[in-house]
């Protein structure tokens, strides 16, 4: 056999082994080397990973303890990059963090939910908060906002639902792995009453169904009153839903003001979507208000405006009731019969508990 180094070796056209060995691994490198443009993963002389990415200007760079963990990073990096989500951990604000949450998200909730989160994320959390880098957002800053939003007066269900929110977005930034934590799942919520409406007595609601007789809004009332609907339910109610003959009203959608515009949505939940048998004075009172707004179009004549959704509670044009607007008419109710105000609400609680004292359980 020819000995290292000799010619007759070379022209076998065989490297030694040491050489072939790593000509192979360098092979395998460039193989599992990533294009351009996808990032990298590298490990540390600390043991730890680190993973990069560049898209343009921007750069995502963080270290893991892992290389399975550095992998999931970069693909989920790869993902916003593709989406023209650019979020760079190092330099991202709270207040950056929070508007690109609520765009990223803005499809997967209600408008009302949507309207709901930027009103708390405007008016609490962004003057507060928004400033802080989000890496170094941490449970003191949280707890310290919820310390000053109750000491400002706000009560503690609006201090908690800030809460909320803020743990909801940061629990999608732990998820990108933006934040190592849930800085609001952690702060401890804050302790407070909470303030359930005070139900109407047996004696208000007998009042304020005397009160309601000939108003042109009676069976929105009583809908609340006596069956449990919701205002929105009750400003949603078409007339296809209604069964005089069968004395039931199917709930199937709500009218509510998101900003600028009233919506019609399905209830919040399946439960919601329910039929609701009526007790007759209900269902006289439906059939008052089916003859009043025939009466109203004709009226109106030129000026209606069509009640395309089919609406049984409308304006005297046709147009759907204004939800401001109809907790005016009940608040007015509530001052004809000498009663303290409520808000609308107490009337569904009143509703439940009406049903709970005959020994009822029709949902309401």
């Amino acid at each position: 056999m020819p000995r290292p180094g000799n010619p007759a070796a070379v022209s076998t056209g065989r490297l030694p082994a040491t050489e072939a060995t790593k000509l192979v691994r360098r092979r395998s490198a460039m193989a599992k080397r990533r294009a351009r443009g996808e990032g990298s993963v590298f490990k540390l002389p600390d043991g730890s990973w680190k993973a990069r990415l560049r898209c343009g200007a921007k750069v995502w760079e963080r270290r893991f303890p892992s290389q399975r963990e550095a992998l999931q990073a970069l693909e989920q990096w790869r993902r916003q990059a593709a989406q023209g989500v650019y979020l760079a951990p190092g330099k991202l604000t709270v207040g950056q963090y929070l508007e690109e949450w609520l765009e990223a998200e803005r499809s997967s909730w209600r408008p009302t939910t949507y309207a709901n989160y930027r009103f708390i994320c405007e008016k609490y959390l962004i003057p507060s908060l928004g400033k802080l880098k989000l890496e170094q957002l941490t449970t003191v800053h949280v707890e310290r906002l919820l310390r000053e939003l109750t000491s400002s007066g706000c009560s503690a269900r609006t201090a908690n639902l800030t809460r909320a929110v803020l743990r909801s977005a940061l629990s999608r930034a732990e998820r990108l792995r933006l934040v190592e934590r849930n800085a609001a799942a952690l702060a401890a919520p804050v302790q407070g009453k909470s303030r359930t409406p005070t139900p109407f007595t047996l004696e208000e609601v007998e009042k304020l169904c005397a009160q309601a007789q000939g108003h042109r809004l009676e069976a929105a009332f009583l809908l609340g009153l006596l069956r449990g609907l919701r205002m929105g339910e009750v400003l949603g109610l078409r007339w296809e839903d209604v069964d005089l003959q069968a004395g039931v009203v199917r709930v199937r959608q709500q009218l509510q003001r998101v900003g600028k515009e009233l919506l019609l949505s399905e209830p919040k939940t399946a439960a919601g979507r329910r039929t609701v048998p009526l007790p007759g004075i209900v269902v006289a009172a439906l059939a008052r208000r089916k003859t009043l707004q025939r009466e109203e179009q004709l009226k109106a004549g030129p000026s209606w405006q069509g009640n395309p959704e089919g609406l049984v509670f409308t304006s005297a044009r046709g147009t759907p009731l204004e939800p401001r607007n109809f907790a005016r008419e009940f608040h007015g109710l509530l001052d004809a019969a000498g009663i303290p105000r409520r808000g609308f609400h107490a009337a569904r609680h009143t509703a439940a508990t009406l049903l709970r004292g005959m020994g009822c359980r029709c949902r309401t």
